[in-house]
C-alpha cells in the first residue's frame, strides 16, 4: 500500500521494478567501462553500432560482453553488426 492506504497499479510498480534494473545495469556497465580502463584499454564502441577504432589502446564489446582490440591499421571504422574474430581482432582475457 502506498502512503495514503491505496494499493499502486501494477503498470506502475513494472514501470519502477524496470526503472530500478535499468539503473543496475547502467551502474556495472560503468563498472566494467572503469575497470577495462584501469588496464589501459578504453571502450570505442560496441560491435551492434557503428564506431571507430581511433588508437591502439581501444577496445569494442560485443553482444555477451566480451571485449575484443582491433589488429589493423588505424583509423578503422567498425560497421554496426560486426562479429569480432581472429586475425582482424584479438579477444581480451
Amino acid at each position: 500500500m502506498t502512503e495514503n492506504g491505496l494499493v499502486p497499479s501494477v503498470d506502475k510498480v513494472l514501470k519502477d521494478i524496470n526503472d530500478q534494473a535499468d539503473n543496475v545495469l547502467a551502474g556495472i556497465q560503468s563498472d566494467a567501462d572503469v575497470a577495462i580502463a584501469s588496464t589501459g584499454w578504453f571502450v570505442a564502441g560496441d560491435f551492434t553500432t557503428e564506431f571507430t577504432f581511433t588508437a591502439s589502446n581501444q577496445v569494442g564489446k560485443d553482444t555477451s560482453g566480451e571485449f575484443w582490440s582491433y589488429n589493423g591499421a588505424l583509423p578503422f571504422t567498425v560497421a554496426a553488426g560486426t562479429v569480432p574474430s581472429a586475425p582482424n581482432y584479438t579477444q581480451l582475457s
